[in-house]
């Protein structure tokens, strides 16, 4: 699907420049005079529809797709922006035809991009140190400088991203904050930082359970203090992410529970 997008986009680019034999520099000179189109409200609208859809694989990789195609054609001549964002309305009224219906395509959160987050159980997660074993293998990817422009930054992020490297893809984005490029790369940003977000939620849930489990008392309370260290710090790093609510419920689940224990321990 992404493939059949992105032949989309690059046919409608070369259509504009080809159309009624023009030549290519009557045309450009004619995409001068034509707006920028915002593409805020559609962007926003299928960022709504992916973080709703939880059950259909097949239709969240479709809106993912669509996104995708969003993100590159804001760096599209005007007039081409004009015809994509008209196909990316029609799919988005295409695919809110189907969000009610029924499928067997269960979505996998280890291979979405845009994961939901419902609690703290962790299980579907993986474990910090095979996360930062996927880091460490990453660290070759060199950070692209703001001046490459927009697209390269995100690129690189991507490629980040693709590795498992939420870190260092967020480290790549944050080169265009300040810069002509952090426009553009707000949407990616904010969706990496999420991603973050929910991964060390997950981890400190599963470290929570485990932590409910350890038979010395000492010891459990250690280890859920350090639960309740890791979510606060995480809630004050990233108050403005979408699962934040989720992060400040975790951590008031850890802290009743610690109080719990310091109740058992006084008697």
């Amino acid at each position: 699907m992404n493939a059949f997008l992105l032949a989309t986009w690059l046919t409608l680019g070369c259509s504009i420049q080809q159309y009624g034999g023009g030549s290519t520099g009557a045309v450009e000179a004619a995409s001068q005079t034509v707006e920028p189109v915002d593409f805020s409200r559609i962007e926003n609208q299928l960022e709504g529809m992916i973080a709703n859809e939880t059950e259909n694989l097949d239709r969240r990789d479709r809106l993912e797709a669509a996104w995708e195609l969003c993100q590159k054609a804001k760096t599209v001549r005007p007039s081409s922006q004009k015809i994509i964002v008209r196909y990316l309305e029609r799919v988005a009224r295409i695919e809110a035809r189907w969000s009610d219906a029924d499928t067997d395509a269960i979505a996998n959160p280890d291979e979405q991009s845009f994961v939901p987050i419902a609690s703290i159980v962790a299980e579907q997660i993986e474990p910090p140190t095979v996360a930062e074993a996927v880091n460490a293998s990453t660290q070759r990817l060199t950070i692209v400088p703001p001046d490459r422009g927009a697209a390269a930054v995100m690129d690189a992020a991507r490629a980040h991203l693709a590795a498992g490297a939420l870190e260092q893809a967020l480290n790549q984005l944050k080169v265009c904050e300040g810069q002509a490029c952090g426009a553009a790369t707000v949407t990616l940003t904010n969706e990496v930082r999420d991603r973050l977000v929910y991964r060390d939620r997950e981890a400190a849930g599963q470290r929570f359970n485990a932590a409910k489990l350890v038979s010395d008392r000492s010891q459990r309370v250690r280890e859920m203090k350090a639960v309740e260290s890791s979510l606060a710090a995480l809630a004050a790093q990233y108050p403005r992410s979408r699962y934040s609510g989720g992060v400040k419920e975790s951590l008031d689940t850890v802290r009743v529970v610690l109080a719990e224990e310091k109740k058992g321990g006084a008697k």
